[in-house]
């Protein structure tokens, strides 16, 4: 087939713009090769996840399958963390015309992924007691099976986090990504001071399932420093109805 040098193209949409340049090879061949330059370009536009970035890199289209490495830095995005209300069938469960699949697992069976993501200073993320901005990077890349995996770790900054009814300051708070990317690692601690006690919670595990502990400072039992967390004043000072109160 015939071989078609593309010195350079366009796309603006509402948001954003779209600029490539390469070359592109018809008939039989099917190939492409760009350089792909982003601007403030809409990547997600759903309403619980949204991206706006800007950068730079390269695709390329070859035997049906599409290439696309380089790095994007995140002008502004959210991502909402919606609870699950429907029960799922257990991971042994196979519904009859239906591909089985890994759980959380996204999977882009005609793509190669490699990208770098900085979150930038506007990206947010909510949901599961969880209201932070982000920031770090992260890249993204797919598995052999398709399968969309990230590597990195973010930082949650000036945020908080709700749990038993408190909303709590983050004093840290990291996501780790070492796998699927909607089930990163936690490591998260969120406390409120009162008097001369400060009593939170740690979160560790992984998002779709965390382990939550309580903890305080200076260090005491479990039931003492729920007591600080839920009551303004530790348990030698509670009522009847604030020892209801406790879990």
């Amino acid at each position: 087939g015939s071989e078609v040098r593309v010195q350079s193209f366009s796309i603006r949409g509402g948001e954003g713009l779209f600029k490539a340049r390469g070359t592109l090879a018809h008939g039989a061949g099917q190939r492409a090769a760009l350089e792909w330059q982003a601007e403030k370009l809409v990547v997600m536009a759903r309403p619980d996840r949204r991206l706006v970035a800007t950068g730079r890199g390269n695709a390329a289209l070859e035997g049906g399958k599409v290439t696309l490495s380089g790095e994007l830095r995140a002008d502004e995005g959210v991502i909402e963390l919606r609870p699950t209300t429907l029960p799922a069938p257990g991971g042994d469960v196979v519904i009859v015309g239906r591909e089985r699949q890994a759980k959380g697992a996204t999977r882009l069976a005609q793509a190669a992924l490699d990208l770098a993501l900085d979150f930038g200073e506007r990206f947010r993320i909510r949901g599961r007691g969880l209201d932070s901005l982000l920031a770090g990077k992260i890249r993204l890349q797919t598995g052999a099976a398709g399968n969309l995996v990230a590597k990195g770790t973010v930082r949650a900054v000036r945020g908080t986090y709700t749990a038993f009814g408190q909303k709590l300051a983050l004093e840290r708070g990291s996501l780790i990504f070492a796998g699927p990317v909607d089930n990163p690692t936690l490591d998260i601690r969120a406390m409120r001071k009162i008097s001369a006690v400060e009593a939170g919670v740690e979160v560790v595990g992984t998002l779709n399932a965390p382990f939550v502990r309580v903890v305080s400072e200076p260090p005491m039992p479990e039931n003492e420093a729920q007591s600080w967390l839920l009551l303004p004043h530790g348990p030698s000072l509670a009522s009847g109805s604030d020892l209801s109160m406790l879990p």
